[in-house]
């Protein structure tokens, strides 16, 4: 009987030639889809992307003290896939624009010495497989890593990961439990990309951070409720929403658009995603909907759903970080001190106020 061949290894530590190390266009770190690439078109983008890496918000360049001081740790090394004689890095991007600085040593500013200690670095090597079982590795091991561990990704660097590997209810069945993830986090960071994707045009130019005050307030039920957004709960698909909601919704979370284009940050309702609650609570209410839309602010409209009760407690917390304010105010200048008087005499009455309505 033949001899049974050994099963390929799938992953291989070893120090790899800095030279033979290739950035991935499609990494979602910076905003890209992996796939099939052939070799020659992601040669073309190893500049680009060594700048993008060294500006914001990578900032390569700020590893560069610590490998002068440390060198490579061993046991950090690039994860990478193999590819025709070349690696291509899937994790480990900004490690390597730092040591590709390094090496090429333009502003003359590394010794020969600190440069030959980065001719070759570790690498952890996921090998091409004929079954292309790898690419179920990698996709593990990418999301274990970035999605829920401790190389955390940006918000949207996640949702761009999940939104390639979930195209069926097959897909969002396999994620689920290959991660050991709920469907819940899936949703959480899946649906509000896949908004964005839907209604870019209402929605360009907008920062991680800012993609993220969607996505949070898309996790109160009253204000998916307010768009009448739609989604298949099977593949996670947006099928509707009710447009000029949604622009009512944007006006609220970023402000209102300017004739520009851009948007008036200080006509945003709110301010924080922890007021992403009390936006949820008028939206919840026709009412005070209608109120904010008119143009009310969120504490204005907040008076037409709360209880007096909880009015009294809301009126009382602001006062006292009023005069937390007023205390602080310098000493010696009297238009302050007048201010300052004015504001403890209102203080005083609406303390009052408070305690005969309590």
């Amino acid at each position: 009987m033949p001899k049974k061949s050994s099963p390929a290894r799938k992953v291989t530590f070893k120090r790899i030639e800095i030279e033979k190390l290739l950035f991935d266009p499609g990494n979602p770190r910076f905003g890209g889809r992996s796939g099939p690439a052939k070799l020659s078109v992601i040669e073309k983008h190893q500049d680009r992307i060594q700048k993008v890496l060294e500006g914001d918000p990578h900032y390569a360049l700020r590893l560069l003290e610590s490998f002068k001081e440390n060198g490579f740790i061993p046991y950090e090394p690039l994860v990478v896939r193999q590819m025709d004689g070349k690696y291509v890095v899937i994790e480990g991007n900004r490690r390597l624009a730092a040591v590709r600085h390094i090496v090429r040593n333009k502003e003359g500013s590394f010794s020969a010495e600190l440069i030959a200690r980065f001719k070759k670095i570790p690498v952890l090597v996921f090998h091409q497989q004929e079954d292309q079982s790898h690419i179920q590795d990698m996709r593990v091991y990418l999301g274990v890593r970035h999605l829920f561990g401790f190389k955390d990704w940006p918000a949207e660097s996640k949702a761009i990961f999940l939104d390639e590997q979930i195209k069926s209810g097959d897909d969002l069945e396999r994620t689920v439990d290959e991660l050991g993830i709920k469907k819940s986090a899936v949703r959480r960071y899946l649906v509000p990309y896949r908004m964005t994707q839907r209604a870019k045009q209402h929605l360009k130019g907008i920062s991680d951070q800012e993609f993220w005050i969607l996505g949070e307030a898309l996790t109160r039920s009253a204000i998916p409720e307010y768009i009448e957004l739609e989604v298949d709960p099977d593949t996670l698909e947006v099928e509707g929403y009710n447009l000029a909601k949604l622009k009512k919704l944007i006006d609220f979370l970023y402000g209102e658009l300017t004739g520009a284009g851009s948007r008036n940050f200080l006509t945003r309702k709110i301010t924080d995603t922890r007021d992403s609650s009390k936006l949820a609570k008028v939206l919840s209410d026709p009412k005070a909907a209608a109120k904010l839309e008119r143009g009310a602010s969120l504490e204005e409209a907040l008076l037409e759903v709360q209880t007096p009760s909880e009015n009294v407690k809301r009126l009382r917390t602001q006062l006292g970080e009023m005069a937390v304010v007023v205390r602080s105010i310098a000493r010696g200048d009297k238009q302050a001190t007048d201010m300052k008087r004015k504001y403890l005499e209102f203080l005083k009455s609406a303390r009052q106020y408070l305690k005969a309505n309590a």
